[in-house]
Parts: structure tokens; C-alpha cells; sequence
């Protein structure tokens, strides 16, 4: 694929990279579908942003990964990334813990081994972008968005990259700084500097 320049960036041509969305967005879609009773739409949505995750790795959250016994929101989580093989603690925003325990109390799982939402990778593009659309939001916007939010979300707080990039299971510092749009021209150079080193 040919590459192009865009703000001083590099970006292949022709590809489909989903848009960075603010968070506020995501929270606005979980509400919208919580709402409406769309509890798939609004779990997806929900444990997309507040967890980070992909939309492979969302459809592997269990009940029991997101409440207790009670159905009451746990405040620490541990996720397991399958695609870097990686496992890190996330502390869940209060607005995502509160859609888990509406859904919780809505559906009432029998059993809490069971995937919290239960949909393919195809089904969560669908309802993202559905969802989207009906808050009036455009752009390039699927359940990779979602995670894309919470890494911005995260480098906002932190303003740290390595930090960050550790928060949100990235190896390297420029590479997040890249997957969300923040990198100038000069951290570009200097990481590239740096990985260049001996």
C-alpha cells in the first residue's frame, strides 16, 4: 500500500483506520442503548471503552469479570489482551460500572461464566456503528474506536506515554502516541532517535 503524508504523518492509503472518539461519546452511546434496552449494544460499548479492549477480546468478557454475586460492579479488573498475549489491571470508569449493573439487573444471568455480551466481532461493528449514527456522531467509527478512546482517554490523564503505554498494553510509547493521533513531529523524531540507539 502506498503511503501518504497527513499532518505531518505518515498513513497508508486506502486503509480504514477507525477514528479516535471522545469518551464522552462512548458513554453517550452506552446510555442511549442501555435506554433502549439494547443491553448488548450498551455491554459492548461499555466494556469496549472503560476496558480497552478489541472486539475479539470483548466478547470474551464474563459476567463475572465485570459483578459480583450481587450484580454489583466490581471496581478492579483484570483483562487478557489474546492478541499481544498480555494481562493488566484496569480500574473501570463509574459511568461503565453503572451500565454493568443495569444490565446486570435487566437481564439477571443465571450463570455468571457466561460472556456478559454475546456477539462476533461483525455483530459489535454493526452496533457501534449503528449506535453512532443515531447520536448523530461521523466519522470513521467501529469497536476499534472504542478502544482507540480509552488509550486517548488514558494518555489525556497521564500525559505520560510511557506510562500510558504500559496502562494500555502497548509496547512501545510512540507506537500509542501514533495509534491515537498525538504524535508531533518532534517526540516522532526523537523516538525514532531513541529505538535507533544501541
Amino acid at each position: 500500500m502506498a503511503e501518504a503524508k497527513k499532518n505531518g504523518q505518515k498513513v497508508r492509503e486506502g486503509a480504514k483506520a477507525a477514528d479516535v472518539v471522545p469518551m464522552a461519546w462512548c458513554k453517550t452511546m452506552a446510555q442511549v442503548a442501555l435506554a433502549q434496552r439494547r443491553y448488548s449494544a450498551a455491554l459492548t460499548i461499555s466494556i469496549g471503552a472503560a476496558l480497552g479492549l478489541r472486539a475479539s477480546d470483548i466478547s470474551r468478557i464474563r459476567w463475572s469479570d465485570l459483578v459480583d454475586e450481587g450484580g454489583r460492579a466490581k471496581e478492579k479488573i483484570v483483562v487478557f489482551e489474546k492478541k499481544n498475549g498480555r494481562t493488566r489491571v484496569v480500574y473501570p470508569m463509574k459511568w461503565a460500572r453503572e451500565i454493568w449493573e443495569a444490565c446486570y439487573q435487566a437481564l439477571r444471568p443465571t450463570d455468571l461464566a457466561q460472556p456478559a455480551a454475546k456477539l462476533s466481532r461483525q455483530r459489535a461493528w454493526s452496533l457501534v456503528r449503528s449506535l453512532a449514527a443515531e447520536c448523530g456522531y461521523v466519522g470513521r467509527i467501529s469497536p476499534h474506536s472504542l478502544r482507540k478512546s480509552f488509550c486517548d482517554h488514558i494518555y489525556s490523564k497521564t500525559r505520560d506515554p510511557i506510562l500510558a503505554a504500559r496502562m494500555t498494553g502497548h509496547a512501545n510509547p510512540s507506537h500509542l502516541l501514533r495509534y491515537i493521533g498525538r504524535l508531533p513531529a518532534v517526540e516522532e523524531r526523537i523516538w525514532q532517535e531513541i529505538a535507533s540507539e544501541d
